[in-house]
């Protein structure tokens, strides 16, 4: 099989793995109220006025409060207009842009440091924590680095070509730095710098063509998109970008709320390479500057570009920026990434007994130790990992055999990609109010009940500019055709006819004709008096993990379920939060349908914690050991006082082992 060949093979399974990671189940997971709730408002409001050039508000004016440029809301609008109005068509256009720079980075390592570094640096992105936490929310982050990376790339394959393959090559780095541009305006000079302290360094008269066309391109698009939005908005767009994009991010914001230190953001940086140990990549990043042939140290080679990409980042970050974010430590964790990539890459292949090629060798092999050990921490004992890792590399180094290599670092990359499907950020607990925008799309008006906690930015990103927020349900009302309440409804609860009552996870919408009174305090009281009322599991209002399963056995299709992995340190979540429901005076039994297991000898530990009660007072709390497991999904009866109407809320809690949660049924009893 030829090389070109191989190296496609390559980069479609890891872009399909990335895609995977990236792209599956992409509408669950945390609504972000600020940056999804903003990305998809500007959207909402283009497609409803038709305005592009700029960011408008509802009523099709320009948002002042707005310092970017327009390509995010163009992509958000276009993925809203290809597939309907919804949290996945809204982070489809970022994951896309974190898949774009997982593939730039392979085509850039393959060129630094041959096949190997490509497949470790793409992995090595596709399975770090920043992947996840940026590439599958609207973070305008990846759409960035996207057009950095590719630009970087580009501009080096300009370097190794010649005539008019090299003059294609840096139109493509210009357009690949002017779609950054229109991302986030001057931040474009994270990729530019580099490029402009290499040829400052190399001293190549050549030189200007390349530049020429690497950065006159997104020069020309930045003034043509200034001097049309500066027509269309009377120059207020100069003002806007100025003055926040810059002044402001240069102060700090005023509030000091985001003035974080270069510190914050190391601390940052090392939540999201894990499970790769950064300092590990800044010095294979160190050692790409040195490990040369003496001759060439004066005359930088183009793979310079990556360690000056990495300088560059830190020196504007912390000189530059008083206002830094998160999601800035992403442009520090791309290069840091290439970094041990390229030690790894020596790992895959022997690359000489020279001090520093065995000095890269052997950072390559500690930092696949140190990620799989990492990664390990859910699945297998550390210990255990560590122990056979060290085994591993020892017998890997020591013999001829590249098969052995093959192995060692094929056992390491399966530990990282078990370690990454057991992420919290792979299996985002259910949201009470994201599914409701795709089920609110064609509503012409939407209440929005305060009871929910949404700010204004949320409500509108979610449901578009027709929302109001409202003090109490708005029934009888023919202003409104979608009600959304943070109540949970009883199963038992009928819509009457021409509305229809859709429940997500902590939350309800009903939708129709609310000429009528639908639901209320008083509904839930007369069904209590006709009899029991149930809540299912799935319902009901989660945090932390993903516990909601599909169950054809289960009352409702689906229940609340959690097992522990091998070794892994689960949180005490609680399986359901809720019901949260106000009660008239009375007796009252709960049952709570559950089911449990444990592991042998593990009798004495608690599987469940039932807690519910008013506030102020608990009216239950029970541990449920693991030795009175039912082995079948039972009910388990606790029975309460109320001497006053209450407001009454339940929990039920994992603690140990596997714990199933299908249905909580309420039924007050005869005085």
């Amino acid at each position: 099989m030829s090389t070109q060949r191989t190296a496609w093979l390559w980069f479609a399974a890891v872009l399909a793995l990335a895609a995977g990671i990236l792209l599956w189940d992409l509408g669950s997971g945390q609504w972000r109220t600020w940056d999804e709730g903003l990305y998809a408002r500007f959207g909402h409001n283009a497609l409803e006025h038709g305005r592009y050039l700029v960011a408008v508000d509802e009523q099709g004016e320009y948002f002042r409060r707005f310092s970017k440029p327009p390509m995010s809301l163009w992509l958000t609008a276009a993925s809203f207009s290809a597939f309907g109005t919804s949290v996945a068509s809204l982070r489809l256009p970022f994951a896309l842009g974190m898949l774009a720079t997982i593939a730039a980075a392979f085509g850039w390592g393959r060129r630094i440091g041959g096949l190997p570094m490509a497949v470790s640096w793409a992995l090595g992105l596709a399975l770090c924590a920043g992947a996840t936490r940026w590439g599958r929310h609207a973070c305008i982050e990846p759409l960035f680095a996207a057009g950095m990376l590719g630009g970087l790339a580009a501009y080096h394959a300009s370097l190794d070509a010649q005539g008019s393959a090299a003059k294609r090559w840096a139109a493509a780095a210009g357009l690949a730095f002017a779609f950054a541009f229109m991302t986030k305006q001057l931040a474009v000079g994270l990729g530019v710098l580099p490029i402009l302290i290499f040829e400052v360094w190399r001293r190549d008269r050549d030189a200007l063509p390349r530049l020429a066309l690497a950065l006159g391109i997104p020069t020309a698009v930045a003034l043509l998109w200034f001097g049309l939005a500066a027509q269309a908005t009377d120059g207020a767009v100069f003002d806007v970008l100025v003055d926040r994009g810059v002044r402001r991010r240069m102060s700090g914001f005023e509030t000091g709320q985001n003035a974080r230190t270069l510190n914050e953001l190391s601390g940052v940086l090392a939540e999201v390479s894990s499970p790769l140990p950064w300092p590990l990549g800044v010095a294979g990043l160190a050692l790409l500057a040195v490990t040369r042939p003496r001759a060439e140290l004066r005359r930088p080679s183009a793979s310079m570009l990556l360690p000056l990409s990495f300088v560059t980042a830190v020196l504007v970050l912390e000189n530059l920026s008083r206002s830094m974010l998160p999601w800035y430590a992403l442009h520090v964790l791309i290069p840091v990434t290439g970094g041990a990539a390229w030690c790894v890459a020596a790992a895959a292949r022997r690359t000489g007994r020279a001090p520093l090629a065995v000095a890269r060798t052997g950072l390559g092999w500690a930092t696949v130790a140190a990620a799989a050990v990492v990664a390990a921490q859910a699945l297998l004992s550390q210990l255990n990992v560590a122990l056979v890792a060290g085994g591993l590399l020892v017998v890997a180094v020591a013999s001829a055999r590249d098969a052995l290599r093959v192995v060692a670092l094929l056992a390491a990359g399966l530990t990282l990609l078990g370690g990454r499907l057991r992420d919290p950020e792979l299996n985002p607990p259910p949201q009470p109010f994201s599914p409701l925008m795709h089920t609110l799309r064609d509503a012409s008006s939407v209440a929005v009940d305060r009871n929910t906690g949404l700010p204004e930015l949320g409500m509108r990103g979610l449901f578009g500019p027709d929302v109001t927020r409202v003090k109490r349900a708005p029934w009888p009302t023919t202003k409104f055709d979608a009600y959304v309440t943070a109540a949970v409804v009883p199963t038992e609860f009928e819509a009457p006819e021409g509305v229809t009552l859709h429940r997500t996870a902590g939350a309800s919408a009903f939708v129709g004709t609310l000429d009528r009174r639908v639901w209320s305090r008083d509904a839930l009281a007369q069904m209590l008096e006709r009899g029991p009322v149930t809540f299912e599991a799935e319902h009901l209002g989660a945090t932390e993990w993903n516990t909601a399963l599909d169950d054809p056995d289960a009352s409702g299709g689906r229940l609340r379920g959690f097992t522990r992995f091998r070794n892994e340190q689960a949180p005490k979540l609680p399986l359901s939060i809720g019901p949260k429901v106000p009660l008239p005076a009375g007796r009252y039994d709960l049952d709570v349908w559950l089911d449990w297991r444990c592991p042998a000898k593990r009798s004495e530990r608690t599987a469940v914690q039932i807690s519910a009660g008013i506030e102020g007072r608990k009216l239950v709390n029970e541990s449920l050991p693991c030795d009175a497991a039912p082995g079948e999904m039972t009910p388990q009866r606790f029975s309460f006082e109320l001497r006053d109407p209450a407001v009454f809320n339940m929990r039920v809690g994992y603690r140990f082992g596997t714990v199933l949660h299908d249905k909580t049924v309420l039924t007050r009893r005869p005085d």
